[in-house]
């Protein structure tokens, strides 16, 4: 059985989709038409538990491996290669900001992970519900800034927060 995990659409409005347990990602033209994107070398470096895709602006697929806590970055002709192995506990969701800069949900330890364009990761924040899971990130008013929207624990503290 193939557990699917992760969607996210590329600016051509093809649909790529993670495979959890088989480590491959899909991909399905806007006709539907599927064919295998990526897969792992057979070594489990490159997808492994494969949760969490994003794009960043020029079109790269970047992908969370839960398993071996890293994440991948694929080029849009699929070649893959490893982009972060630090700040990483049993990653999940990943989304970009509008200014390039890719945010990673850590499941284990329930906390959110910034990382700039060459991989560099800081902390950005604490969720304040165990098992974070996917996000997603929402243009502000302002040019420049985004707000930081969690679909699971993130988004249920900001519920409680509000009331």
């Amino acid at each position: 059985m193939v557990g699917l995990a992760g969607l996210a659409f590329n600016a051509s409005g093809h649909l790529f989709v993670s495979s959890y347990n088989a480590n491959f990602i899909l991909e399905f033209t806007p006709l539907g038409v599927g064919s295998v994107f990526a897969t792992d070398p057979g070594d489990n470096s490159l997808l492994s538990q494969t949760y969490g895709l994003a794009f960043n602006g020029t079109g790269d697929l970047y992908a969370t491996n839960y398993s071996n806590n890293t994440i991948s970055v694929f080029t849009p002709d699929g070649a893959g290669s490893l982009f972060a192995s630090s700040g990483l506990n049993n990653p999940v969701g990943l989304a970009f900001d509008s200014a390039g800069y890719l945010y990673a949900v850590n499941n284990a330890d329930s906390t959110v992970v910034r990382y700039d364009s060459l991989g560099a990761d800081s902390l950005y924040g604490t969720l304040t519900e165990r098992g974070g899971s996917f996000i997603a990130i929402q243009s502000a008013p302002e040019p420049g800034t985004a707000a930081l929207l969690g679909l699971g624990a993130l988004l249920l503290a900001a519920r409680r927060r509000r009331a």
